[in-house]
């Protein structure tokens, strides 16, 4: 929590921010340029509403007050979220929360839809560890989970990007569909553990959840290969790692519409092109 205090006094332009905490700082080289880059490797800050929104609603799950943040945080937003936080939580007496908002709101609220992933969510897999993923889900009755094992190399080779949550799944057959029924009241926002013991092998999956109208999508790679390059005599050389730093000896490389494929010891020898070019590596 102190940290997280700490974040906030952290002066920015935002919706959230309380006006009055930013008139104490006139000097416009003292506010947070959120789209700065700086020598880290990490992308710029960007719009922290969502982050900031996950935080306060961690800590009002257990706590009794909005007081402690509306120094930073504006007072309206602070009320709001926590008696909404309570609500979505079934904390307390609710007739003391709808009280705290506005009666449009509660309506607004009882029809969202959510299926959301916990922020602790993995992406990454070991080879053989077992995969099971927690979601956030409110106002879902019928939920369809459905399961599809994608051809890694044919997708990279042909959209020049890694598989991500934007795939189209257009006209693919999913390897596995469930469907789960829930009677759970609207306003209810409950988190539900799905394990999937048949995500036994390396690969990369994408598992979508459908209710309700609303879809959300994770992609779980299990095994990561990466690679070591060194320039040789006729080309550069790659010797591609599983993820215990292991040689992986029948490993192959895609470059410039050739496939070329390791020798003994785990060697790829991509060749010198006769000009200076640029190609994708798969």
């Amino acid at each position: 929590k102190q940290r997280f205090l700490l974040y906030l006094r952290l002066p920015r332009q935002a919706a959230y921010v309380n006006p009055a905490y930013l008139e104490k700082r006139v000097r416009g080289d003292e506010l947070v340029d959120a789209g700065s880059r700086f020598p880290t490797g990490f992308d710029p800050i960007g719009d922290d509403e969502a982050l900031v929104r996950r935080y306060l609603q961690h800590f009002f799950a257990t706590e009794d007050s909005y007081q402690p943040y509306v120094d930073y945080v504006q007072q309206d937003y602070c009320k709001r979220l926590f008696a909404e936080t309570k609500v979505l939580l079934g904390i307390g007496d609710m007739e003391q929360w709808y009280s705290m908002l506005a009666p449009a709101y509660v309506e607004q609220l009882k029809q969202r839809v959510e299926i959301e992933f916990a922020p602790t969510q993995p992406a990454w897999y070991g080879a053989n560890a077992p995969v099971g993923i927690d979601v956030d889900i409110k106002n879902v009755d019928k939920l369809l989970v459905k399961v599809f094992l994608i051809d890694t190399f044919d997708y990279e080779r042909e959209a020049q990007k890694e598989v991500d949550a934007s795939i189209d799944l257009d006209g693919m057959v999913a390897n596995q569909e469930q469907t789960f029924t829930y009677a759970d009241n609207p306003l209810r926002r409950v988190r539900r553990h799905f394990d999937f013991p048949e995500l036994s092998q390396p690969g990369t999956y994408v598992i979508e959840f459908l209710g309700n109208g609303l879809s959300s999508r994770a992609v779980i790679k299990k095994g990561r290969l990466q690679y070591v390059a060194r320039t040789g005599a006729a080309g550069q050389v790659l010797t591609v790692l599983d993820e215990n730093g292991e040689v992986v000896t029948d490993a192959t490389a895609w470059c410039g519409g050739h496939e070329y494929g390791a020798d003994k010891s785990g060697a790829i020898c991509v060749p010198f092109a006769p000009a200076h070019k640029v190609e994708s590596l798969i």
